[in-house]
């Protein structure tokens, strides 16, 4: 069978798993924040978020020990971007996003000071391993910072919990129905990263450009499919919840791992581009959600506005990179 063809079919393959495994998973995840009682918008922010940001991290460490830096850096600023501007800006334009306070007075300044400490360390123009070192120090503060939060703010957040009534499944088939799916999700976005891979390696397109578009916004289907279904099922504290804490990732762990394991780091000065769609596109998402409406939702012409901003960004990388 001709290789481009091949490829191009377990492409197709593997987003019909995904769409499948996507619409289970954000089930698996509502109910294993009833069976622990935790309010959903950490469910979305650490174990959905974490869970779909896998084959980032997967793609970035195999990247860096096969010697191809470029994609494992374009893998987590490109995802960064697709989240933002492909997973918002398409959700909100198929239903409008509701935004919680507990969004816009806690993950929002978490991932604007996260991208703040990030753009601070590529000042000088180049990140060095010690650079990564920081970030991943970063991304686990988020953490703890996280937990602590939800220890202290116990009966504030007890409207987010689900109840209790409404359990249905012992905890322990919640974990193994959460678990298979979760697992499911990342097999798909893998063979969607290698077959997209491969298609661009066919095609002879060069690696920080299938790093920033094909492997990011492949590894950003996860994101999306379970974005989308979460918002449709009502779920928005998981939708967004899941790409601010993605977008974390991004940024601290999986940029940190790819410079972590880059002897010689990397040199930033080419990447400005992509550092001031980041802050634009971060700056929109925040302005959008805080702008003090009647509804606290990023509207479908505010969505259409992150698209744009995402689409604009692509065929402009496309068109001067090679």
């Amino acid at each position: 069978m001709n290789p481009l063809l091949q490829n191009s079919a377990i492409l197709i393959s593997s987003i019909f798993l995904l769409l499948y495994s996507g619409d289970r998973f954000v089930s698996a995840s509502s109910s294993l924040a009833t069976a622990f009682s935790i309010p959903k918008i950490f469910i979305g922010t650490l174990i959905v978020s974490f869970a779909t940001s896998v084959p980032e991290i997967m793609v970035t460490i195999i990247a860096t020990r096969s010697g191809s830096p470029d994609i494992a850096i374009g893998n987590a600023i490109g995802s960064y971007i697709s989240n933002i501007g492909l997973v918002v800006g398409l959700t909100a334009l198929i239903k409008p996003l509701r935004i919680s306070m507990d969004i816009l007075r806690k993950e929002l300044p978490v991932l604007a000071i996260a991208l703040a400490c990030t753009i601070f360390l590529v000042t000088d123009g180049h990140l060095s391993p010690q650079d990564g070192l920081v970030l991943i120090v970063l991304f686990f503060v988020f953490v703890l910072y996280t937990l602590r939060y939800l220890r202290i703010h116990q009966e504030t957040l007890e409207p987010l919990l689900v109840k209790k009534e409404l359990k249905v499944m012992s905890t322990y088939t919640v974990c193994w129905k959460f678990a298979l799916h979760a697992l499911l999700l990342l097999v798909s976005s893998n063979f969607i990263v290698y077959s997209a891979t491969n298609i661009a390696e066919l095609l002879n397109i060069s690696e920080m450009i299938v790093g920033l578009t094909i492997v990011a916004i492949g590894t950003s289907l996860p994101e999306l499919c379970t974005t989308i279904i979460s918002v449709l099922k009502g779920e928005d504290d998981i939708a967004i919840g899941n790409i601010i804490g993605s977008n974390v990732y991004c940024i601290s762990l999986i940029l940190g791992i790819a410079i972590l394991t880059t002897a010689e780091g990397i040199n930033t000065e080419r990447l400005w581009p992509e550092f001031l769609v980041m802050i634009i596109s971060t700056t929109c998402l925040w302005l959008f959600s805080a702008k003090f409406d009647r509804t606290c939702q990023i509207n479908r012409a505010e969505g259409c506005i992150l698209f744009v901003i995402f689409i604009t960004y692509l065929y402009t990388i496309t068109a001067h990179m090679n």
